[in-house]
């Protein structure tokens, strides 16, 4: 799954990277990943956003 496969990145890529803008992108996306996933996971699963009705 695109999820489990971009929370591994993250993981590989934290503290590891030699570039610096690599090291400071992880923050904010496993920030979003450990606060929002349910709410990523009914995007995914809905194909777009759960809460726009139209």
């Amino acid at each position: 799954e695109d999820l489990e496969n971009l929370k591994q990145q993250v993981q590989h890529i934290d503290g590891r990277s030699f570039c610096a803008l690599a090291q400071g992108a992880m923050g904010p996306v496993s920030a979003l990943l450990r606060l929002f996933e349910d709410e990523i996971r009914d995007h995914i699963r809905q194909r777009g956003c759960p809460l726009h009705k139209g």
